[in-house]
């Protein structure tokens, strides 16, 4: 079955119809919310000051950097690629943008 076709598949959770896909995000996020709400209480008595500031600091530059370089750079990139490629199949485009992408 494609992925496609599994997304289609409908799950009911009481009176809400959610996909799978749906089902498995929301499990997911619960399951993160739940270790974020288990690990940021005990970063105080492990940490010290000096060192939360740091962690502070270097996950806001990750989200800056994710945010305001990565994706838009990656959105630019497959834009300008699904022009460049147009009428090309699945296959062909998927091996263009991966050699685009990822050369060292």
């Amino acid at each position: 079955m494609s992925g496609t076709a599994l997304s289609r598949i409908r799950v009911t959770m009481g009176r809400t119809n959610l996909t799978r896909t749906t089902a498995v995000r929301l499990g997911l996020g619960a399951l993160g919310a739940a270790g974020i709400g288990y690990g940021i209480p005990s970063l105080p008595t492990q940490l010290g000051l000096s060192e939360l500031v740091g962690l502070a600091a270097w996950l806001a530059a990750a989200l800056l950097l994710h945010d305001g370089i990565l994706v838009p750079l990656a959105t630019l990139t497959g834009h300008g690629l699904r022009r460049v490629t147009l009428g090309l199949t699945a296959p062909s485009w998927a091996l263009i943008r991966v050699w685009c992408c990822w050369q060292p």
